[in-house]
C-alpha cells in the first residue's frame, strides 16, 4: 500500500501549472437506448482532491466506472499523465495506479477513515 503508483502526485504542491493526472474528454456511454454519459469531460490535477456530487441517477458512478475501467465508454478519450489509454479491463487501470472505492453506508470497523478511503489501493486476491 505504501509503494508509489503512476497516479501518485509529484512532490510539488498543486497549482495552476500542476500536471493533469487524469483527463477525460468527450466520454459517451449508452446502455441500450439510454444515454448515460454524453460528451462528459473530467480532469484530476496532481495534488488536488476531487469529489463528484449529485443526485441519484446523475451518472457519477458511470463516469467513475469508465475511469476505473469497470465499463468501457462508447466514445471519448481517457488520458493518464497526458498519454491516451486503451483501457479494456480493471487490470489495465490497476497497472496505472487507478483504483475505485465506491460509497458504502458503513465504514469497515476498526479502520480509520483514511484507511477506508485507501482500501481500493490494496491488491485483491482471487
Amino acid at each position: 500500500m505504501d509503494s508509489p503508483s503512476a497516479l501518485d502526485p509529484p512532490a510539488e504542491a498543486a497549482g495552476p501549472s500542476a500536471p493533469l493526472l487524469v483527463e477525460c474528454v468527450g466520454l459517451r456511454k449508452t446502455f441500450g437506448g439510454v444515454v448515460a454519459l454524453n460528451d462528459a469531460d473530467f480532469n484530476a490535477i496532481a495534488g488536488e482532491v476531487h469529489a463528484l456530487v449529485g443526485e441519484n441517477g446523475a451518472v457519477k458512478s458511470t463516469l467513475i466506472k469508465a475511469i476505473g475501467v469497470r465499463i468501457r465508454p462508447d466514445a471519448g478519450t481517457i488520458r493518464i499523465k497526458g498519454q491516451a489509454q486503451a483501457l479494456g479491463a480493471p487490470e489495465d487501470g490497476h497497472a496505472l495506479g487507478i483504483r475505485t472505492v465506491f460509497q458504502e453506508l458503513t465504514l469497515l470497523g476498526g479502520m480509520t477513515v483514511a484507511k477506508n478511503l485507501l482500501i481500493g489501493r490494496e491488491p485483491r486476491g482471487r
